[in-house]
């Protein structure tokens, strides 16, 4: 019998390394691709301020000079907004992330903007730092009027120069007519195909416009996010910010195992990619222990969450690709077989849903009314489990 291939990937090996030429004027320079980010967070407000909504974005950060370069500050301008930097310096012609989250714990509805301040080791950081801007709107839930379905897109895997067409409903919930505008910001991975009309949009039936999402060679192997934003003349609600979100395929074809470390309660979150013509199996262990195992499409992507561990726990985990996997195949009906009987009062009828395998245009938890599109966490009441 042969044995079927299969790899290995230990999370201790999933760490960049680089080898960096020395030169004598050779110098780090710090390009910032994406300078402002747009929130809208539409949450229930009990006591005139909001209540527990949090939202998180990754700039991109470009190393475009010749020596490695580390980011040593990016201060946060107020309270509500928080940084985390990147873990390792960022080679040359490469990209780090940094994050923010933006929390709206306690803010009142309006509009919010803020800065971070980015210092490095580029020469020009000593004078003029990068700064970036961040814009929020705050929204009470029950006052939001204008829906855009959906708010959150996931696109899965795409390729790089591939186009992907996007068609987004959206409709006035309200009661009361509001002017609304065609799209007045769009990221530069989007085309508009078929724009929203300026009209007074009055509560009915939703309609149409369409998008075109198409990755830069940039973004190879790694998560996307693209942002377009609905502008109204509604002082309630002035505007949707909607994404497209996906994972651009590396260039080259296998299996990734892409760690993205979103630590929640000591769980960590990683992402299978599939970028092959087949499904294969994936085997998530901890030392002899299985914790997980999945199958993942054909040229497709799914998203696995660690048990809750330590950092040094965490790099006790492995990943075993069955690169000869076999899917069943269910055996033939026969067909003198009488048709199936509805189950018996009592019977279970559900099914499990394959993991990774949500409807696209599924929407986000607490995207209903219209706003957000990030990756967002609801506050819970102290002393209850997670």
């Amino acid at each position: 019998m042969r044995r079927g291939r299969a790899a290995w990937i230990c999370l201790g090996a999933l760490g960049a390394c680089g080898m960096l030429a020395a030169s004598a004027a050779a110098q780090p320079e710090l390009t910032i691709e994406e300078k402002e980010r747009i929130w809208d967070l539409a949450v229930d407000v009990p006591a005139g301020v909001a209540v527990g909504k949090t939202v998180e974005h990754e700039f991109l950060l470009l190393n475009s000079g010749t020596e490695a370069l580390k980011i040593t500050e990016a201060k946060a301008g107020d309270p509500y907004l928080t940084t985390q930097l990147p873990d390792e310096k960022i080679a040359p012609g490469k990209r780090g992330l940094l994050k923010a989250v933006f929390n709206a714990e306690g803010l009142e509805p309006g509009e919010i903007e803020t800065h971070i301040v980015v210092k490095s080791t580029d020469p020009a950081s000593a004078t003029k730092p990068a700064v970036l801007t961040v814009k929020a709107t705050v929204i009470p839930r029950a006052e939001a009027l204008l829906v855009v379905k959906p708010q959150v897109r996931d696109i899965g895997l795409v390729r790089v120069g591939q186009p992907r067409s996007i068609i987004c409903g959206y409709e006035n919930a309200g009661s009361e007519a509001f002017e609304i505008y065609p799209l007045y910001y769009v990221d530069k991975r989007l085309r508009i195909v078929r724009d929203i009309e300026r009209e007074v949009l009055k509560p009915g039936p939703p309609k149409e416009f369409e998008l075109e999402f198409k990755a830069l060679a940039e973004d190879a192997g790694r998560e996307v996010d693209a942002v377009f934003v609905v502008k109204t003349g509604s002082e309630k609600q002035p505007r949707a910010v909607c994404r497209v979100r996906g994972y651009v395929a590396p260039a080259e074809e296998g299996v990734h195992i892409v760690p993205e470390y979103r630590s929640r309660e000591g769980r960590y979150d990683f992402r299978i990619v599939n970028n092959t013509e087949r499904a294969v199996e994936v085997v998530a262990t901890r030392g002899e222990t299985e914790i997980k195992r999945t199958v993942v499409q054909a040229e497709s992507t799914q998203r696995f969450v660690s048990p809750a561990v330590t950092e040094e726990e965490l790099k006790e985990i492995s990943f075993q690709v069955n690169l000869d996997f076999v899917p069943a195949v269910p055996p033939p009906k026969d067909e003198g077989a009488e048709e199936a009987t509805s189950p018996e009062a009592g019977e279970s009828t559900e099914t499990d849903t394959p993991e990774g395998g949500a409807s696209e245009e599924a929407d986000e938890p607490g995207d209903d009314a219209g706003a957000g599109g990030e990756t967002e966490t609801e506050a819970e009441p102290e002393g209850e489990g997670g």
